[in-house]
């Protein structure tokens, strides 16, 4: 690998780490699980499944683990550099042929610029829930 490389990817680990970024997208991810649950609660309350389920999954058997982080230095609408972390959203399916047992239903992207400062977020679920919505 060029050291060049090796001394930015070095940086930006430790910079990562000292922003506790890692954590800071795992616990907003919960956040953002619980504020949809509740809102599909409220907008369809015919479905009965209490503010502790989302799209049919109770919240505490979804895991969350993380997936990358990615330094974007240009991009094609913003004009400033950021870091998005992924965290992975699964459910467990013993037995089947998903890596590690789990079924992926969806992805939480925390947005941060290099400043530090939260630019965004964004809960996605995988469109196949929807059907059972």
């Amino acid at each position: 690998m060029n050291s060049m490389f090796d001394d930015i990817i070095r940086n930006l680990e430790e910079w990562s780490g000292e922003q506790n970024l890692i954590e800071h997208a795992i616990e907003s991810c919960k956040i953002s699980l619980q504020t949809c649950a509740d809102e599909e609660a409220e907008l369809f309350p015919t479905m009965n499944t209490g503010t502790d389920v989302l799209r049919g999954h109770k919240l505490g058997d979804i895991q969350l683990h993380f997936t990358k982080q990615s330094l974007v230095f240009r991009h094609g609408i913003l004009s400033y550099p950021y870091i998005e972390t992924v965290i992975g959203l699964y459910v467990a399916k013993p037995n089947s042929s998903y890596f590690r047992d789990l079924e992926p239903i969806g992805t939480y992207r925390l947005i941060v610029k290099v400043d530090g400062e939260v630019d965004d977020d964004c809960l996605v679920l995988d469109e196949d829930l929807k059907e059972q919505a």
